[in-house]
C-alpha cells in the first residue's frame, strides 16, 4: 500500500497516490473508560468534554503506519471523526499545537478499494472529504488539512 497523501482546503479530508512524501504531526485519540472522568484520564490528552474521547497531537511521522505506531505507544489510535463538532475540535487542537502541515486520520481504504474504515473499529458515520473526493485509486489513507487556507 502507498500511504502518501496531499492536503488542500482548510479542514477537508483528501488523499492521493503520488511520489511526494509529506511529514506531518500525529493526532491520536483514546476512549475514556468512564465518560465522567475526563480530567483524570485525559492528563496527557486534550478533551472536548463532549464525546468520551481524549485527543493528543504527537511527534511528526513520515507515514500513516509510523503515525499509528506512535499512537499505539500511548495506548491510543489515530483519530476517528464522527461529526462536524469533532472535526472542528480536532482541527483547532492540531493548529493550537503547531500541526499546520496536516494530521493523519485513523482511516484507510478497505479491500474493495473505494470505501473507508476507522482503525479503531468505530462506525463510518461521517466524512468531510474535499469536493470531488474520494476518488478510487488515489491513495489508501486519510489526513486532515490544518492549514489556514
Amino acid at each position: 500500500m502507498n500511504w502518501v497523501w496531499s492536503l488542500r482546503s482548510d479542514g477537508y479530508w483528501r488523499y492521493h497516490d503520488d511520489h511526494q512524501a509529506i511529514v506531518t504531526d500525529v493526532f491520536c485519540s483514546t476512549q475514556l473508560t468512564q465518560p465522567n472522568l475526563h480530567a483524570v484520564e485525559c492528563l496527557q490528552f486534550a478533551d472536548d468534554n463532549n464525546d468520551g474521547m481524549c485527543y493528543q497531537v504527537g511527534e511528526a511521522a513520515e507515514s500513516w503506519l509510523d503515525a499509528q505506531t506512535v499512537c499505539r505507544k500511548l495506548a491510543a489510535d489515530l483519530a476517528s471523526i464522527h461529526n462536524l463538532q469533532e472535526n472542528a475540535f480536532v482541527r483547532r487542537l492540531a493548529v493550537s499545537k503547531g500541526a499546520v502541515n496536516g494530521v493523519f486520520l485513523g482511516a484507510s481504504v478497505v479491500e474493495n478499494g473505494k470505501d473507508f474504515e476507522w482503525i479503531d473499529g468505530t462506525e463510518w458515520d461521517y466524512n468531510n472529504f474535499e469536493p470531488g473526493f474520494p476518488s478510487a485509486g488515489l491513495g489508501d489513507c486519510l489526513a486532515m488539512d490544518t492549514s489556514s487556507a
